[in-house]
């Protein structure tokens, strides 16, 4: 197998936005507390080195093979079937006071094995016999100097006790190539993972902190968002249409608002004639009701319109829904996981129900909850997907937020008729840069 010049950390955003984190001759520390995903992160850049023919030593003083393995196998990492072709090797060697014979023995592995990535998971247990500053500059030279040995990479774990954010081998921080602390915490009583990319020499850093979540599976996820550059070089390419909104472009965000004890049956009509005369896949990400509910309501709805069962069938094709819980998971991680679907089910078009939801997290905190949903529209943007987003009106500054970052707005609104003491439906419809109008809700508007 043919080995590829670049070191990756196998993580797509972490490569594409800090190229120079793995260069040739870099030594990486990967630092956090206990249980922050320190070993996954380490375990995923030595698979994805070897499976690009980079031979990696994994070299622990903790987690024994057959667990390490079958951790990384639940996250998607066949190690073993690697060690067998002789790309990765694992090294449990027992917590010992003699450091030097330790180091002695790395050295004999690397001339014996030829690997182009070490890992060491972690340099805690060799601190534990080392007290004075002499022995910590030796340690501290002797895993900088590795790279020279193997002419590739080396990848040490420290772990951080609670509370603390210093790595515990002196003066690792200012010789270490490239730094990166996981850190996790609970917010609102919900879990959040953060990636913060301390340092990269001779790399300005953009982002300090990346949220990013564990996926069984498919190993570490990172929620980066996207560059400038990246948001406006989409070209304005239309996805879809209907004939009340007409062209209906990518990267748009569409938002349907309603009273919160009204809806119109108009919504549900407009996403259908998206998914239709656009011919792409749409997916509906719903907070509440079954999916499978939701299925039966919905082709109910449209053989009352008149749409025939071959015609259900094919709309089948075209839309699915998904049921999340967003009290069960923080902002980011609820971010990520949509983005994920959007990406497994190849929808161009993505409805989100009840947005009015987040009502009290923005009301919480406007700051982090811009900020969030800003990163996800423009991923999404990137992505080019139509982004449908459906809100109760129980809030007049929430809507007027959630309008503030929506390019076309189909606003539903109704009264009783003085004269007649009928119901009068009608449609607010503004997009960005032209003038409003206003539209009655007629049968007229259900055809096509």
């Amino acid at each position: 197998m043919r080995a590829e010049s670049n070191f990756v950390t196998g993580i797509k955003e972490i490569d594409k936005h800090f190229p120079g984190l793995l260069a040739r001759g870099n030594v990486l520390v990967i630092a956090g507390n206990p249980g922050s995903g320190k070993t996954t992160l380490a375990s995923t850049i030595c698979y994805n080195n070897a499976l690009r023919g980079k031979r990696c030593l994994y070299v622990s003083f903790q987690e024994p093979r057959e667990k390490l393995f079958g951790n990384m196998l639940g996250l998607g990492m066949r190690l073993g079937e690697l060690e067998e072709r002789a790309l990765i090797r694992f090294v449990h060697f027992p917590v010992t006071a003699a450091v030097e014979d330790v180091a002695s023995n790395i050295v004999d592995l690397i001339n014996e094995f030829g690997p182009s990535v070490v890992v060491v998971d972690s340099i805690n247990p060799l601190m534990m016999f080392i007290s004075t500053n002499e022995q910590r500059a030796w340690l501290q030279n002797f895993f900088y100097n590795l790279t020279a040995l193997l002419d590739g990479v080396v990848v040490l774990i420290a772990e951080l006790p609670y509370g603390e954010e210093r790595i515990p081998l002196g003066d690792i921080e200012f010789v270490a190539d490239s730094i990166i602390v996981l850190k996790h915490r609970i917010d609102v009583g919900k879990l959040v993972r953060v990636m913060e990319i301390r340092k990269v020499r001779g790399a300005p850093l953009r982002v300090a902190e990346l949220p990013f979540r564990i996926v069984g599976g498919r190993g570490i996820r990172v929620f980066a968002p996207p560059t400038i550059s990246e948001e406006i070089s989409l070209e304005k390419v239309p996805v879809t249409s209907t004939k009340l909104l007409g062209d209906i472009y990518a990267g748009d965000v569409v938002l349907l608002t309603y009273p919160p004890e009204a809806f119109t049956p108009v919504f549900g009509y407009l996403l259908v004639e998206m998914a239709l005369r656009g011919k792409v896949k749409a997916l509906g990400i719903l907070y509440s009701l079954d999916p499978a509910v939701l299925s039966t309501l919905m082709s109910g709805y449209l053989v009352n319109l008149g749409l025939s069962d071959k015609e259900l069938r094919v709309l089948k094709e075209f839309i699915s829904f998904e049921r999340l819980n967003p009290y069960g998971m923080s902002l980011e991680e609820l971010a990520m996981q949509i983005i994920d679907l959007v990406d497994e089910h190849n929808a161009k078009i993505l409805a989100l129900a009840k947005v009015e939801t987040f009502e009290p997290t923005w009301r919480a905190n406007p700051r982090r909850y811009m900020d969030v949903l800003s990163n996800f529209l423009l991923t999404l943007k990137k992505r080019g997907v139509v982004v449908v987003r459906l809100a109760s009106k129980i809030s007049e500054e929430f809507t007027k937020v959630q309008q503030s970052i929506s390019t076309l707005i189909v606003d539903y609104n109704y009264r009783i008729s003085e004269e007649t003491g009928r119901l009068i439906e009608y449609l607010k419809i503004i997009r960005k840069g032209e003038s409003p109008r206003i539209v009655r809700v007629s049968p007229s508007l259900l055809t096509s």
